[in-house]
């Protein structure tokens, strides 16, 4: 099985006071026991990092980014042909708020062949993607 990774499910992950964090490590504790194969993409690491060094400071952000490197989490990088998908569907948005982040999330899960997407954002349900929550 394949799971994408998406920034809220991994600053659920990283804190402790985050009101899904018990939430996100009994299912981050079932992907692993299932050898579940996970990835992020770069924009997700990119974005966790920065909302974690806004929320907690720049050495929290660090420590979370050394984290990220020792488990065997894959990065994808969003390439231009990504891109141009992830714009494709941004651009096919109605919804006030999209995150061309989440857009992107979409292009790599069904370019990956993913199976699920660890995240709490219904976007990803309403796209049709089955989500962790």
């Amino acid at each position: 099985m394949k799971a994408l990774l998406d920034s809220d499910a991994l600053i659920a992950l990283y804190s402790p006071s985050d009101a899904l964090s018990r939430r996100a490590k009994i299912i981050y504790k079932r992907l692993l026991e299932e050898k579940t194969e996970c990835f992020i993409t770069n924009l997700v690491l990119q974005e966790t990092a920065t909302v974690i060094s806004n929320k907690f400071g720049q050495d929290q952000s660090l420590e979370f980014i050394d984290r990220i490197e020792k488990i065997e989490v894959e990065q994808i990088f969003v390439n231009e042909r990504l891109t141009v998908k992830a714009w494709h569907i941004f651009k096919s948005q109605k919804k006030k708020g999209t995150s061309f982040i989440d857009c992107a999330n979409v292009a790599v899960f069904e370019e990956m062949g993913a199976d699920m997407i660890m995240s709490f954002d219904k976007f990803y349900q309403r796209k049709g993607l089955k989500t962790s929550s």
